[in-house]
């Protein structure tokens, strides 16, 4: 059994370290077309973060990395004592963040789409161009709380029971949005999942209570200034979208002729 086990694992982590290649070499583009700082919008928040003086652990918040995003401050400030540079900091972490969401959804989707219908899965979330507009926003805790959620999949489908109930905790101490995602998620397969009831709703309460917790002091000042962000519009998006529509039309019929998952 174990010599039948041990090539299939080699040629999942083959694929997945492939992924996870293909993801790093695309998002390092941007350093060789436009210098050493290509990246815009939240760049700065962690900039500053990080080079601020380090008077605790996790350090002190600052705009963009308040106290409710503990995890990624606990994560560069681990990185500090590696005695990095700044950027080394900054854009190492991106690029592992953003290196690992196609190799997760690989190891997720495969025991569904089969190999390659998982790695053609990760190939595409890979060259997503609507992903790419997010990448360039340098929105480092959205591509951290990715990567977890994507592990809560993972951990979910495969009763992985400690790693879910730290997913429950790391995952509202790191992004607001993807904590609210990851609760829907629960709240639906509750709804459609009868075997599983009691054990999802005992994530949903501790996740929910933590959240809760956290955001509370949050309710009053959204009553007094509304959040204001950057969202893609309709037709950028259609723009951007627009090479995967052409090769969905076109690959139709490979699809079907080579029984693709």
């Amino acid at each position: 059994m174990q010599e039948s086990l041990a090539p299939e694992a080699r040629k999942t982590l083959l694929l997945g370290g492939l992924l996870a290649l293909t993801s790093l070499l695309l998002h390092s583009v941007p350093f060789f077309l436009f210098g050493k700082h290509p990246l815009g919008y939240d760049t700065g928040f962690y900039r500053r973060y990080v080079i601020e003086p380090l008077v605790s652990f996790p350090n002190t918040p600052v705009p963009g990395l308040g106290s409710d995003a503990l995890l990624p401050r606990i994560v560069l400030d681990t990185l500090r004592f590696l005695h990095l540079p700044t950027d080394g900091i900054l854009y190492g972490a991106y690029f592992v963040f953003w290196a690992l969401v196609p190799a997760l959804l690989f190891l997720f989707l495969k025991p569904y789409l089969q190999k390659r219908g998982a790695f053609i899965a990760g190939i595409l979330i890979a060259f997503s161009s609507v992903a790419y507009m997010g990448y360039w926003y340098f929105l480092l805790k959205n591509a951290l709380a990715l990567d977890v959620l994507l592990l809560a999949c993972i951990a979910i489908e495969r009763r992985w029971i400690w790693l879910w109930f730290f997913i429950d905790i790391a995952l509202v101490l790191s992004h607001k949005t993807s904590a609210i995602i990851y609760l829907l998620t629960l709240g639906i397969l509750f709804v459609v999942s009868h075997r599983r009831r009691k054990e999802l709703a005992l994530h949903i309460a501790l996740a929910g209570f933590l959240f809760t917790l956290i955001n509370a002091p949050t309710v009053r000042e959204l009553t007094v200034v509304l959040p204001s962000a950057v969202f893609l519009d309709w037709h950028t998006y259609f723009i951007l979208s627009l090479p995967f529509l052409i090769a969905i039309t076109l690959g139709v019929r490979a699809f079907w002729k080579y029984k693709i998952p």
